[in-house]
Protein backbone atom coordinates (compact mmCIF):
# COMPACT_ATOMS: atom_id res chain seq x y z
CA UNK A 1 0.00 0.00 0.00
CA UNK A 2 1.46 3.39 -0.95
CA UNK A 3 1.48 6.39 1.39
CA UNK A 4 -1.63 7.94 -0.21
CA UNK A 5 -3.68 4.82 0.39
CA UNK A 6 -2.39 4.59 3.96
CA UNK A 7 -3.43 8.18 4.63
CA UNK A 8 -6.83 7.63 3.03
CA UNK A 9 -7.39 4.42 5.00
CA UNK A 10 -6.40 6.10 8.27
CA UNK A 11 -8.81 8.98 7.61
CA UNK A 12 -11.59 6.56 6.69
CA UNK A 13 -11.16 4.43 9.83
CA UNK A 14 -11.15 7.56 12.00
CA UNK A 15 -14.10 9.24 10.30
CA UNK A 16 -16.70 7.72 12.63
CA UNK A 17 -15.59 8.17 16.25
CA UNK A 18 -17.01 6.00 19.02
CA UNK A 19 -18.86 8.45 21.22
CA UNK A 20 -20.66 8.16 24.53
CA UNK A 21 -24.06 9.47 23.53
CA UNK A 22 -26.25 10.95 26.26
CA UNK A 23 -28.80 8.20 25.62
CA UNK A 24 -26.11 5.54 26.24
CA UNK A 25 -25.20 6.83 29.69
CA UNK A 26 -26.51 4.54 32.44
CA UNK A 27 -29.59 5.90 34.15
CA UNK A 28 -28.45 4.49 37.50
CA UNK A 29 -25.76 6.10 39.62
CA UNK A 30 -22.37 4.40 39.48
CA UNK A 31 -19.65 3.72 42.02
CA UNK A 32 -16.07 4.70 41.17
CA UNK A 33 -15.07 1.31 39.71
CA UNK A 34 -18.22 1.18 37.58
CA UNK A 35 -17.60 4.74 36.39
CA UNK A 36 -14.00 3.95 35.43
CA UNK A 37 -15.01 0.76 33.68
CA UNK A 38 -17.74 2.51 31.69
CA UNK A 39 -15.56 5.46 30.65
CA UNK A 40 -12.42 3.46 29.88
CA UNK A 41 -14.40 0.96 27.83
CA UNK A 42 -16.29 3.61 25.87
CA UNK A 43 -13.45 6.05 25.20
CA UNK A 44 -11.02 3.51 23.69
CA UNK A 45 -11.26 5.16 20.27
CA UNK A 46 -9.42 8.22 21.61
CA UNK A 47 -6.38 6.34 22.93
CA UNK A 48 -3.27 6.72 20.84
CA UNK A 49 -1.45 3.66 22.16
CA UNK A 50 -2.92 0.53 23.76
CA UNK A 51 -0.81 1.02 26.88
CA UNK A 52 -1.93 4.65 27.40
CA UNK A 53 -3.54 5.36 30.75
CA UNK A 54 -7.06 6.64 30.32
CA UNK A 55 -8.81 7.55 33.56
CA UNK A 56 -7.84 6.31 37.00
CA UNK A 57 -9.28 6.61 40.48
CA UNK A 58 -6.52 9.10 41.38
CA UNK A 59 -7.32 11.24 38.31
CA UNK A 60 -11.03 11.29 39.10
CA UNK A 61 -10.34 12.23 42.72
CA UNK A 62 -7.91 14.98 41.67
CA UNK A 63 -10.37 16.42 39.15
CA UNK A 64 -12.99 16.58 41.87
CA UNK A 65 -10.58 17.95 44.50
CA UNK A 66 -9.34 20.65 42.10
CA UNK A 67 -12.93 21.53 41.12
CA UNK A 68 -12.47 20.53 37.51
CA UNK A 69 -15.40 18.13 37.89
CA UNK A 70 -18.35 18.02 40.26
CA UNK A 71 -17.78 15.95 43.40
CA UNK A 72 -19.56 12.60 43.75
CA UNK A 73 -22.73 12.45 45.78
CA UNK A 74 -22.36 9.90 48.56
CA UNK A 75 -19.63 8.15 46.54
CA UNK A 76 -21.97 7.85 43.55
CA UNK A 77 -21.54 9.32 40.09
CA UNK A 78 -24.49 10.48 38.01
CA UNK A 79 -25.05 11.17 34.33
CA UNK A 80 -23.65 14.66 34.91
CA UNK A 81 -20.35 13.18 36.10
CA UNK A 82 -20.07 10.81 33.15
CA UNK A 83 -20.53 13.66 30.67
CA UNK A 84 -18.03 15.80 32.58
CA UNK A 85 -15.38 13.06 32.67
CA UNK A 86 -15.89 12.20 29.00
CA UNK A 87 -15.27 15.85 28.14
CA UNK A 88 -12.32 16.12 30.52
CA UNK A 89 -10.67 13.03 29.07
CA UNK A 90 -10.96 14.36 25.54
CA UNK A 91 -10.10 17.97 26.42
CA UNK A 92 -7.01 17.05 28.45
CA UNK A 93 -5.33 15.97 25.23
CA UNK A 94 -5.75 19.50 23.89
CA UNK A 95 -5.73 22.04 26.72
CA UNK A 96 -4.28 22.45 30.19
CA UNK A 97 -6.11 21.37 33.32
CA UNK A 98 -6.25 25.01 34.36
CA UNK A 99 -8.00 25.90 31.09
CA UNK A 100 -10.33 22.95 31.58
CA UNK A 101 -11.24 24.28 35.01
CA UNK A 102 -12.33 27.59 33.43
CA UNK A 103 -14.69 25.70 31.14
CA UNK A 104 -16.13 23.24 33.64
CA UNK A 105 -16.51 25.92 36.32
CA UNK A 106 -19.09 27.57 34.08
CA UNK A 107 -21.10 24.44 33.30
CA UNK A 108 -20.24 21.47 35.55
CA UNK A 109 -22.95 22.03 38.12
CA UNK A 110 -25.83 22.91 35.82
CA UNK A 111 -28.04 21.59 33.05
CA UNK A 112 -25.79 23.53 30.67
CA UNK A 113 -23.33 20.65 30.87
CA UNK A 114 -25.68 18.36 28.96
CA UNK A 115 -26.26 20.99 26.30
CA UNK A 116 -22.51 21.61 26.01
CA UNK A 117 -21.86 17.88 25.83
CA UNK A 118 -24.44 17.40 23.08
CA UNK A 119 -22.95 20.28 21.07
CA UNK A 120 -19.47 18.78 21.55
CA UNK A 121 -20.61 15.36 20.31
CA UNK A 122 -22.31 16.87 17.27
CA UNK A 123 -19.28 18.99 16.37
CA UNK A 124 -16.87 16.12 17.06
CA UNK A 125 -18.84 13.83 14.76
CA UNK A 126 -18.82 16.48 12.03
CA UNK A 127 -15.09 17.14 12.43
CA UNK A 128 -14.17 13.46 12.29
CA UNK A 129 -16.46 12.87 9.30
CA UNK A 130 -14.41 15.45 7.38
CA UNK A 131 -11.14 13.56 7.86
CA UNK A 132 -11.36 11.86 4.43
CA UNK A 133 -11.71 15.34 2.85
CA UNK A 134 -8.74 16.57 4.88
CA UNK A 135 -6.73 13.56 3.74
CA UNK A 136 -7.47 14.34 0.09
CA UNK A 137 -6.57 17.99 0.65
CA UNK A 138 -3.18 17.25 2.20
CA UNK A 139 -2.43 14.54 -0.38
CA UNK A 140 -3.15 17.04 -3.17
CA UNK A 141 -0.90 19.67 -1.57
CA UNK A 142 1.87 17.12 -1.10
CA UNK A 143 1.56 16.09 -4.76
CA UNK A 144 1.77 19.75 -5.83
CA UNK A 145 5.08 20.05 -3.97
CA UNK A 146 6.36 17.18 -6.13
CA UNK A 147 8.51 15.73 -3.38
CA UNK A 148 10.79 12.99 -4.67
CA UNK A 149 12.04 11.75 -1.30
CA UNK A 150 9.26 9.56 0.18
CA UNK A 151 10.70 10.09 3.69
CA UNK A 152 9.62 13.75 3.49
CA UNK A 153 5.98 13.04 2.65
CA UNK A 154 4.69 12.32 6.17
CA UNK A 155 6.52 15.29 7.75
CA UNK A 156 4.95 17.51 5.06
CA UNK A 157 1.50 16.09 5.78
CA UNK A 158 2.06 16.62 9.50
CA UNK A 159 3.15 20.22 8.93
CA UNK A 160 -0.14 20.87 7.13
CA UNK A 161 -2.42 19.21 9.66
CA UNK A 162 -0.54 20.53 12.70
CA UNK A 163 -0.71 24.10 11.37
CA UNK A 164 -4.51 23.79 11.25
CA UNK A 165 -4.65 22.12 14.65
CA UNK A 166 -2.42 24.81 16.16
CA UNK A 167 -4.67 27.59 14.86
CA UNK A 168 -7.79 25.91 16.23
CA UNK A 169 -6.23 25.11 19.61
CA UNK A 170 -4.84 28.63 19.99
CA UNK A 171 -8.24 30.05 19.06
CA UNK A 172 -9.84 27.74 21.63
CA UNK A 173 -7.37 28.88 24.29
CA UNK A 174 -8.20 32.52 23.57
CA UNK A 175 -11.91 31.70 23.85
CA UNK A 176 -11.17 30.15 27.25
CA UNK A 177 -9.50 33.44 28.22
CA UNK A 178 -12.76 35.20 27.37
CA UNK A 179 -14.54 32.92 29.85
CA UNK A 180 -12.37 34.31 32.63
CA UNK A 181 -13.40 37.91 31.95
Amino acid sequence: MDWKEEVRELAKTMSVPDQIKVEDIPKVNLYMEQLLSFLNENLQFFKRYPEDQMLTKAMINNYSKNEISPPPQKKLYRKLHIMAYALIYQFKQLISLNDMKHITAKIAHTAELEQTYRVFLKEQKRAFSKLPELAEEVIKKAEELDVKDQKLILPLLLAQTLAKAQAEILFSQRLIDLLGK
